[in-house]
C-alpha cells in the first residue's frame, strides 16, 4: 500500500488530508490529518496530536493551567511566550520597516546606530565592541564567555551521555524527538527544529532568499557587500568572512594555542574538529571505505576527495 501525505503550507497547517492508494482498482480514501502545531509532525486524530505537541513543552510550561500560545501569521510557527512571538515578528518586516520600529526604541548603542528595545539586549550588544568576557570561563577546555548562560550551555558539550539523558529526565534539558540528539535548554533545541520542520523564515532584503537560522542570513548577506571577506588578521595577510574564523586562525595559528585535549590520549590539538576527527580515526578506529576499490579513509572528506579523482563517472561519486 503506497502513502502519499501532503506536504504542509503556510496556509494549509491546521489541518490536511492523505490520500490511502490501495487494491487492483486503485480505490482512494480519504483520511485527516492532524499536524503537530509545533513541528508539524502529521497524526491521524487531534487528540494524538494534541498529546505529543505537549512533549516539546518543558516541566515548567506543563504546569501551567491557561498556557498561551500563538501562530505567526507569515510562517505559521507556533509559541507559547507572548514575548518571544513579539520578538520573532520583527524577523518579517523589511529593512525599512525595521529601521522604522527601531527608531522608537529608547536604548540606543553608545558606539554605533543600532538601538534595542530593553536595556539587556542593549547590554548583551554592547560586549560586541568591548570585547569584554563577563561570563566566566570553562574548567575543561578554558574558553572564556561574555556571559553565564552561555557559559552554561557551553559545559552540556562537556557532559556524558547518561548525564544529558539525566538532565532531559529532569526537565532542564531537551531531546529531538526526530534524531534523539539532547540540547541543553529551549533555545537551543527550537533552533535544532528547523532542520526537522524546513522553516524559513528569515529573507534576504537584497534577493529574497530565504533561511532557516538568521545566522545563515547573515553569512548569506556578504555575498551582497562590497567586501566579502571583511574580517582581516592583523599578523598576516589572510582575511575572512566570519568573525570567529579569524578569531580562530590567530589563535592556533599565531599564539600556537591547542585548547582541546583528546579524552583518550590526552593528545591536544588547536581546533575542535581535530581532535574530534582524531578521536574517531585513532581510538574508534572509524574508517570510510571505497565503494569501487576498496580503499579505506579515516576522514570522510578524503574519501570525497578519492571518488571526485578516481571514480568521477561512478554513481556514487555524484
Amino acid at each position: 500500500m503506497e502513502v502519499k501525505v501532503a506536504s504542509p503550507s503556510a496556509s494549509r497547517r491546521s489541518s490536511q488530508t492523505k490520500k490511502l492508494v490501495g487494491g487492483k482498482r486503485g480505490c482512494h480514501v480519504v483520511v485527516k490529518v492532524f499536524p503537530c502545531k509545533i513541528c508539524f509532525r502529521p497524526f491521524t486524530n487531534g487528540t494524538s496530536a494534541h498529546l505529543h505537541a505537549r512533549t516539546h513543552l518543558n516541566s515548567a510550561e506543563l504546569e501551567k493551567t491557561s498556557l498561551f500560545h500563538a501562530k505567526c501569521p507569515h510562517c505559521q510557527k507556533m509559541f507559547f511566550v507572548h514575548h518571544h512571538l513579539t520578538d520573532h515578528l520583527f524577523v518579517h518586516l523589511s529593512r525599512e520597516e525595521r529601521a522604522e520600529v527601531a527608531q522608537g526604541w529608547r536604548h540606543g548603542c553608545y558606539f554605533c546606530t543600532k538601538r534595542f528595545r530593553v536595556s539587556s539586549h542593549l547590554n548583551l550588544h554592547l560586549l560586541t565592541h568591548t570585547k569584554e568576557k563577563l561570563g566566566g570561563i570553562c574548567h575543561v577546555c578554558r574558553k572564556t564567555f561574555t556571559s553565564k548562560q552561555n557559559l552554561t550551555r557551553h559545559g552540556f558539550a562537556h557532559l556524558s551521555e547518561d548525564e544529558k539523558i539525566a538532565l532531559v529526565k529532569q526537565g532542564r534539558s531537551r531531546k529531538c524527538l526526530f534524531c534523539q540528539k539532547k540540547f541543553p535548554d529551549n533555545r537551543a533545541y527550537h533552533v535544532h527544529l528547523v532542520s526537522h520542520t524546513k522553516e524559513k523564515p528569515f529573507r534576504c532584503d537584497h534577493c529574497g532568499a530565504l533561511f532557516g537560522l538568521k545566522y545563515n542570513l547573515n553569512k548569506h548577506k556578504l555575498i551582497h557587500s562590497e567586501d566579502p571577506r571583511p574580517f582581516k588578521c592583523d599578523k598576516c595577510d589572510q582575511a575572512f568572512s566570519q568573525k570567529h574564523h579569524m578569531t580562530s586562525h590567530k589563535r592556533t595559528v599565531h599564539r600556537k594555542l591547542k585548547d582541546f585535549a583528546c579524552p583518550v590520549c590526552g593528545k591536544k590539538f588547536g581546533r575542535k574538529s581535530h581532535m574530534v576527527g582524531h578521536l574517531r580515526s585513532v581510538h574508534a578506529k572509524i574508517r570510510h571505505p571505497s565503494p569501487h576499490c576498496g580503499k579505506t579513509f579515516t576522514q570522510k572528506g578524503h574519501l570525497g576527495i578519492h571518488l571526485r579523482k578516481l571514480h568521477p563517472s561512478e554513481p556514487s561519486a555524484k
